[in-house]
C-alpha cells in the first residue's frame, strides 16, 4: 500500500464549515504516482475526505 500526498494553501479546520478542496501531489509505495483532488467537509464531531484519483 502506501500513502497519499496533498497540498493546499491556507488554513482550514472544524471552524471552515464550507470545507476546502486541493491537489494530490503523489505520495508512498502504490501511490507514489497518483494525481487528482481531495475535497475536506466538516462536521461537529467528523471530518470526511473525499478523493478523486487519476
Amino acid at each position: 500500500m502506501g500513502s497519499l500526498l496533498f497540498t493546499a494553501t491556507g488554513v482550514a479546520g472544524p471552524q471552515d464549515q464550507a470545507g476546502f478542496e486541493a491537489a494530490v501531489t503523489g505520495g508512498t509505495g502504490s501511490y507514489s504516482r497518483a494525481r487528482g483532488e481531495v475535497s475536506a467537509a466538516f462536521t461537529a464531531t467528523t471530518t470526511v475526505l473525499t478523493y478523486h484519483l487519476q
